[in-house]
């Protein structure tokens, strides 16, 4: 079964691909890559403040807080710099990113080959 879908992924991934580099130019695709990937790393930064509060970080760095506040400051500044069209676009590339996400969390994990198992 896991064998027969590998061929159905490839093909999918490729014609989304596909898709997406005939729908726009490569400095708007990777415009709204930068503006997407800002995003996520802005929260990863928030992430790691809220882990440190809670005392669950598995190890820390020196000046504390201090590091992800200025990393998530730059990243904002650096959004704010970014046109309202591709902030917008960014914003369309991670809800359907987060549907995809979603999509697979429902379909549950993959199986295993029959070698693994």
């Amino acid at each position: 079964m896991a064998a027969r879908l590998i061929p159905i992924a490839i093909a999918f991934t490729a014609a989304v691909s596909l898709g997406l580099a005939l729908s726009g130019s490569f400095s708007s695709m990777a415009a709204v890559s930068a503006v997407s990937r800002l995003v996520v790393y802005v929260g990863t930064c928030a992430s790691v403040l809220a882990l440190r509060r809670h005392g669950r970080a598995p190890f820390t760095v020196a000046l504390g807080p201090i590091v992800p506040c200025l990393a998530i400051l730059i990243s904002l500044a650096i959004l704010y710099g970014a046109t309202p069209a591709q902030r917008i676009a960014g914003a369309i590339a991670l809800g359907l990113g987060a549907i995809l996400f979603s999509a697979a969390r429902l379909a549950g994990p993959p199986p295993l080959p029959k070698d693994i198992a």
